[in-house]
């Protein structure tokens, strides 16, 4: 059990430490700015939220398909449509 709870942290932290690249790449040279634990965290919690909101989204999408499973099908749909609506805050 122990292995199983490490192995999902490091997920964890690898998909954070990803996020974070991806933002300092998209906005500045990586290598010239530090991220602080504060925003480290406020990231993570906002990108917990986004994914929330998509998952609830999409297992709404398979109720609606009497499906208990959320498919492949239901996250492409979700990005299809996600221009047209402002989603639930």
């Amino acid at each position: 059990m122990t292995s199983v709870n490490n192995n999902m942290t490091s997920r964890r932290n690898l998909v954070l430490r990803e996020i974070k690249r991806q933002i300092l790449w998209a906005w500045t040279d990586p290598k010239s700015y530090r991220m602080s634990v504060g925003a480290i965290h406020a990231l993570r919690t906002a990108f917990e939220c986004y994914m929330n909101i998509i998952m609830t989204d999409c297992a709404i999408m398979a109720a609606h398909g009497k499906r208990k499973t959320i498919t492949d099908r239901d996250i492409a749909f979700h990005q299809y449509i996600k221009p047209f609506y402002l989603p639930r805050y």
